[in-house]
């Protein structure tokens, strides 16, 4: 949300405040909710997710937005 509102508002720049920087369980970058998820579905996800992530599918549609891309800690 921060990094659109930035690129919405260049006027009027906020910044981000580090204070869950070092609570992992706070920290993703992609996620994705499902009801009643099976092994099968939950790996197809994470392997789409990870195809994306490497190809720079991700990041570039992060960037459009102004969202910073941060590898998980």
């Amino acid at each position: 949300s921060l990094g659109y509102y930035n690129l919405t508002h260049p006027a009027e720049a906020a910044r981000a405040i580090a204070a869950f920087d070092g609570e992992q369980a706070l920290n993703w970058n992609v996620a994705v909710g499902m009801l009643r998820p099976d092994d099968r579905l939950r790996q197809g996800i994470d392997t789409a997710l990870d195809g994306l992530l490497a190809d720079g599918t991700i990041a570039r549609i992060y960037a459009r937005y102004g969202v910073e891309l941060r590898p998980p800690q």
